[in-house]
């Protein structure tokens, strides 16, 4: 009797290893692959090809290739309303060498132009998708779509539907200043084909899968404006979670404080972040700071001054809301979210008082025109930076209280919207100031 009990037990004991080690090694392998398919015995290409057609609906879809300095694209682009003849941005214009290889739907290839940062298509027939193949060179580091030996700084380097306001589009074009660029928010399904070695810091859901010394990532983001990449290596990345966003910190953990605390500022008077993820990356460009969506750069020259460094960050992360999630015509009205944004940057960012500190601004002087209209860099600074900061402390002033209660609604109804400046100025009424 006692050899029988003892028997069961080790059955029962090894029957419970057994199933245990399964349980470990799937685990094991599961940890290790960030897709959950099995594509092992699939070549890459096939895999790549089968990922970017048995994706669902997204309003832009693009296959991504680096070479050394130039960036291949494969760009699946679906517009709102099917016409004869389409118009895209083609935003890469403004920072690199662009070349449009070509542009067709199906088999059928279309005759195009680009004038400028704008891509014309002639269709055979009314359509509203249509695939462009293009190639862009990039410069060395400085620029906002630039590389080095371990970086390539992918921004406003996607081709995106032109935008449409009151029937007519809305015409981009070069600026050697300023952000010529003006989005609606898009759905985008991004694929990298890359050296497995390299980090890709991007917007969205992330997947992977190692192909050998290659490896295919594919980025899926929902309501953002544009679109940006930073594929690194050997760099310092510090994760941290505030509030349900995960923030990634790419050489600039000196930062932390102030993103936290202009995260809290923002989402207390304006709304709440509606993304997962948030990246502030140390870059070496020319300017101090840049925004894109869910991204800023600060750039290098900044940290070596803790008081430049909090307000530049306040600044571009401030862009997330005035920018990002409500959109503004950077093109026509570049005072717009410059000007509110430098002044809730000034205001938070230093002690003493607020007329003080726009006082050491410059000018006063409120001026309303369009960025080609900027005589120079120096200019756009003075007027659609210091002078409009300045505007916005004027009407915060008129509006007190009813300032933030302002800018909580304007979330609430501008959400993913473009929001322009006459539209901007019936609010202001609404809540008790006269323009």
């Amino acid at each position: 009797m006692k050899k029988k009990l003892l028997i069961t037990v080790l059955i029962v004991i090894i029957c419970e290893s057994i199933a245990i080690t399964g349980i470990l090694l799937y685990l094991l392998y599961s940890s290790g692959n960030h897709s959950s398919e099995n594509v092992s015995n699939e070549s890459m290409d096939a895999y790549r090809e089968r990922k970017l057609n048995s994706s669902p609906f997204y309003d832009i879809k693009a296959d991504i290739e680096t070479e050394k300095n130039v960036i291949i694209i494969k760009e699946n682009i679906n517009f709102k309303k099917a016409s004869e003849k389409l118009f895209a941005y083609v935003p890469s214009v403004n920072s690199a060498v662009t070349r449009i290889k070509n542009v067709y739907s199906g088999k059928t290839e279309y005759e195009h132009s680009l004038k400028g940062t704008v891509l014309e298509v002639k269709c055979k027939s009314a359509q509203s998708s249509i695939t462009v193949e293009y190639e862009i060179s990039l410069g060395n580091t400085g620029g906002m779509l630039a590389y080095d030996e371990n970086n390539y700084f992918l921004t406003n380097f996607l081709i995106t539907p032109v935008v449409y306001s009151n029937g007519k589009p809305v015409y981009s074009y070069k600026s050697t200043f300023g952000d010529p660029y003006i989005y609606e928010t898009s759905n985008y399904y991004v694929l990298f084909k890359t050296d497995k070695s390299v980090s890709i810091f991007a917007p969205g859901s992330n997947e992977e899968h190692i192909f050998g010394s290659n490896k295919i990532s594919i980025f899926q983001a929902s309501d953002i404006r544009d679109f940006p990449a930073v594929i690194s290596k050997n760099v310092n990345v510090d994760k941290k979670s505030y509030n349900d966003i995960d923030l990634y910190f790419v050489g600039s953990k000196d930062t932390e404080e102030y993103v936290i605390k202009i995260l809290e500022y923002a989402q207390k008077n304006i709304g709440p972040y509606p993304y997962k993820s948030l990246f502030i990356v140390k870059a070496p460009i020319s300017q101090k700071g840049m925004e894109f969506s869910n991204m800023v750069f600060i750039s290098d020259r900044c940290f070596s001054n803790k008081e430049d460094l909090k307000r530049i960050t306040y600044h571009e992360i401030l862009h997330q809301w005035f920018y990002g999630i409500i959109g503004t015509d950077q093109l026509n009205e570049p005072f717009f979210d410059e000007g509110l944004v430098n002044y809730l940057s000034i205001l938070l960012s230093s002690s003493g008082k607020i007329e003080d500190k726009l006082a050491k601004q410059g000018s006063s002087i409120f001026t309303n025109k369009p960025l080609s209209s900027y005589s120079s860099r120096e200019e756009y600074y003075e007027l659609a930076y210091n002078s409009s900061a300045a505007y916005f402390y004027n009407i915060h002033k008129k509006l007190g209280n009813n300032f933030y209660i302002m800018l909580k609604k304007l979330y609430e109804d501008r959400k993913y919207k473009i929001l322009y400046y006459q539209e901007f100025l019936k609010y202001v009424s609404n809540y008790g100031g006269k323009q």
